[in-house]
């Protein structure tokens, strides 16, 4: 009877923690995707921005290239560059 007892403990033991490790899971993916999807909006409000500057004169268009493309990183500037 006792076997009985600790196979089903063992077995709510598993459940919770499969059930929590799932649950970080899904938590991780969704602040990965916010956090993804706020970077590149940020992103593009900033090339807005810069294009309004030189649209306006502000600032020429190599000087927004140029702030553009400090904002980058290495990995990403060799992506679009080739």
């Amino acid at each position: 009877m006792e076997l009985c007892t600790l196979l089903a403990k063992s077995e709510e033991v598993y459940f919770v923690l499969f059930g929590g490790a799932f649950t970080v899971a899904i938590v991780a993916i969704i602040s990965d995707c916010i956090t993804r999807t706020t970077k590149s909006r940020n992103s593009e409000l900033t090339k807005r921005e810069l294009g309004a500057y030189v649209a306006e004169g502000s600032i020429s268009a190599d000087d927004a290239a140029k702030i553009i493309a400090a904002g980058r990183s290495a990995k990403s500037a060799a992506k679009t560059d080739a």
